[in-house]
């Protein structure tokens, strides 16, 4: 009656409300008392739980060297609770000074591209690039899944440009994830989880 979880549980409360066959095919019905105190249950829930938080794996702040590629910059652990999720849709952020909208991209042209890599539903590491449009890369069809009770993680990469091509030495590269773009579903109920349920 709420969106609690709810524990149920199934009894039979007499001993006559069972009837057999026995192997001679003669309908009989049961006797004997029934155990009243139930040991198993079912427990109803709206969904599961997902929560994200970053990795003590996480590399700490180093100098990257430009032109390299294949640099890890973030690692993130993705937990459940209930039942497993599939991570669809996210998006990573770049390093910007600011809010307005001349900072937007203002270190993208340090990144080539961004990567992600994850375990997908079949347990094989997947990995995904795109690129970097005003600070932003989007990543979609995405088959990143979190089993029910475990912890996944999330690795994200960059390709570095070269400073001939256009990098700037001395500039951050800092790549987070981001919520803006960000989808999940619920393995046994089917809920779409955005920003506003993780």
């Amino acid at each position: 009656q709420n969106s609690n979880p709810e524990n149920i549980t199934f009894a039979i409360m007499d001993g006559a409300d069972v009837t057999y066959m026995d192997s001679d095919g003669n309908s009989k019905t049961a006797v004997g008392s029934v155990n009243t105190a139930p040991t198993t249950y079912v427990t109803t829930a709206q969904g599961g739980s997902l929560t994200i938080s970053i990795s003590p794996s996480t590399p700490k702040e180093n100098i990257l060297l430009a032109g390299t590629l294949n640099q890890m910059t973030s690692v993130y652990d993705f937990a459940t609770t209930i039942e497993g999720f599939t991570v669809k849709k996210l998006s990573i952020n770049n390093y910007q000074n600011g809010v307005v909208l001349n900072d937007l991209g203002e270190y993208d042209n340090n990144v080539i591209s961004v990567t992600i890599a994850y375990l997908n539903s079949s347990g094989v590491t997947e990995t995904k690039t795109s690129s970097l449009s005003n600070g932003t890369a989007e990543f979609s069809n995405l088959n990143f899944f979190i089993p029910a009770n475990q912890t996944r993680k999330l690795a994200v990469g960059a390709n570095l440009s070269s400073i001939p091509f256009g990098a700037t030495a001395g500039e951050f590269v800092s790549l987070n994830l981001a919520f803006n773009n960000f989808e999940a579903v619920g393995a046994a109920s089917g809920a779409l989880y955005k920003a506003d349920k993780i």
